[in-house]
């Protein structure tokens, strides 16, 4: 996950996580059978690590909650 995070900002755009991107990482993530703490660890890297625009990381924040809230074990 992190590193499909990496790729997709690297070499494009202005190097920031794009609407477009977050969502592609969200289907990552809703693809997998939970959202357990290694799924949690994995975001709050990927949230710290990268540059986000604003609109995308509001939406992806909100995503996750609501993946989190759907989705969680462990």
């Amino acid at each position: 996950m992190v590193r499909a995070a990496e790729r997709l900002v690297s070499g494009r755009g202005d190097g920031r996580i794009s609407r477009e991107d977050a969502e592609a990482l969200i289907e990552r993530l809703r693809e997998a059978e939970a959202y357990t703490q290694i799924e949690r660890d994995t975001v709050a890297l990927i949230r710290e690590r990268l540059d986000w625009t604003e609109a995308a990381a509001d939406w992806f924040d909100t995503q996750v909650g609501r993946l989190s809230a759907t989705h969680s074990r462990g």
